[in-house]
Parts: structure tokens; C-alpha cells; sequence
């Protein structure tokens, strides 16, 4: 194997202390703050934010791609959304599985999905329509969702491993020493245990069959109007990072 000496760059993450020069064949070596890691922008500070901006900067990239089409008032909201769907959001999403977002950094992701959704709608801020009408005509939903589903289709994929794999070991893994002074950052295994024990919402639509009018049995259909949301909380049994829900559901039809 080659390693060139001009383009190899090294990084310290969470350093507290200035370390030395690191030389390859009596040439200093770049030190940098952030590194790009399989498509993916590592911090030494440990923090996600440009990569949270680079998310969103790829999402409009992606979208100006299929302007043409998402801003045709001859194709249906519907179709729309599904182009979207398919070619702007896996963009925006991409490695987000692997990092734990703040609220703010999250907020930035929708917002930028919204512009987007109006854009190809026709639809601006004037026109004072509020935010889940535009994601309920694109049948779009919210990417806060989408990120927590991702998170934890990860976070399987990787308990489901090995004990001696690398992901698994890290997630195991407790730093020695003491943490500095001030509010902590949100680590990844506090966000899965959160989106695990967090409420789930269901969306529910009714209405009555029209073969049996008398019969007080009512029907799940998506295309219904009459709607009625749900908030299921989870029972759950936490202890330290691992956390086990049991959900049960009962519909009584009154």
C-alpha cells in the first residue's frame, strides 16, 4: 500500500491537550479539524453541525436536479411527494443514522424541507397555509420521524451483531475520567433510549360501510377524511442504556 505524504491529513477528536507534530518520512502531516469519512463529516470536537449543514445544502442540490418536475403544475401533489421522496429526502438523510441531533439541528432539517415542499407547490409564506396541510397534500411525513426510524434500524442492525464487532464495542464503551464543566452533549445511546421509550402517535381513519348502514362496525380506510389521532404512551423498563417496551393496543369501536 502507498500513502501519499501531500494529501494525507490526520485529526485529534475531544483533544484536550496540544500533542505533537506527527511526520511521515520527514514531512509534517496536515492536521485538520474535520475529516470527510465515507461521504460523512467527522468533527474533532465532536459535534455534528456542518455535517447537518452539508445534509441540508445536499438536499437542494438534489432538488434543483428534479426541479423540472416537482415544479409542474401538470403533475399531481401526490406524485410529487413520491418524487421527493425518492430523490431529495434519501439525500438529507443520509448518515444521519449515526448521529444524535439536537433539536435545533433538527428544526434546520424540516424547515429546509418545507421551503422545498412549497417551492414545488406553488405555495409561499404568504399564502399563510399552515405546515401539516403542505405535508398532508404531498403526503409527506415529518423527517424528525424518518431520522428517529433510521436511528433505531441501525441501532439493531448493530445489537444484533457480534459482541467483538467494532460498532458494538463502542456503544458498550465508557471513557475513563471526568467530563469538563458545563451541560453535556447528547450522546447517541441517551437519543436511541429516548426514541424507544418516546409516545406513539397513530393516525386513525374511520367510516362506516355502506353495504351494512345498521351495523355499528366501523372500517380503517386511508382515503377517509374522518380522522382521530391517537397518542399510545409505552410502558417501559429502562436500566442504564438498554431499554425494553411493551406496547399493547386495544380498539373498541363505540
Amino acid at each position: 500500500m502507498k500513502v501519499s505524504r501531500s494529501k494525507t491529513e490526520y485529526m485529534c477528536v475531544n483533544e484536550r491537550e496540544g500533542s505533537g507534530t506527527v511526520r511521515l518520512q520527514g514531512e509534517e502531516v496536515k492536521k485538520v479539524q474535520e475529516f470527510k469519512y465515507l461521504g460523512s463529516t467527522v468533527q474533532c470536537n465532536g459535534e455534528c453541525g456542518k455535517e447537518v449543514k452539508k445534509r441540508v445544502q445536499a438536499g437542494w442540490n438534489g432538488w434543483r436536479k428534479v426541479s423540472g418536475v416537482l415544479c409542474d403544475r401538470k403533475i399531481s401533489a401526490r406524485n410529487k411527494g413520491k418524487v421527493y421522496k425518492t430523490v431529495v429526502r434519501p439525500t438529507m438523510l443520509y448518515g444521519l443514522e449515526t448521529v444524535a441531533l439536537r433539536k435545533r439541528q433538527e428544526s434546520e432539517l424540516e424547515v429546509a424541507e418545507l421551503k422545498m415542499l412549497r417551492f414545488s407547490l406553488g405555495m409561499t409564506r404568504l399564502d399563510r397555509i399552515r405546515n401539516e396541510y403542505i405535508k398532508g397534500t404531498a403526503h409527506v411525513g415529518r423527517l424528525g420521524d424518518k431520522v428517529r426510524e433510521a436511528r433505531l434500524r441501525w441501532f439493531g442492525h448493530v445489537q444484533r451483531r457480534e459482541s467483538e464487532y467494532i460498532s458494538r464495542r463502542m456503544l458498550d464503551m465508557e471513557l475513563p475520567g471526568r467530563r469538563q464543566r458545563g451541560r453535556p452533549k447528547r450522546r447517541y445511546m441517551e437519543s436511541c433510549v429516548k426514541d424507544t421509550v418516546s409516545p406513539v402517535l397513530f393516525r386513525l381513519n374511520f367510516h362506516q360501510s355502506d353495504h351494512q348502514p345498521s351495523s355499528s362496525n366501523s372500517i380503517l380506510n386511508i382515503d377517509s377524511k374522518t380522522t382521530a389521532h391517537v397518542e399510545v404512551p409505552f410502558q417501559n423498563n429502562c436500566k442504564n442504556t438498554s431499554c425494553v417496551s411493551d406496547l399493547q393496543l386495544d380498539f373498541n369501536f363505540l
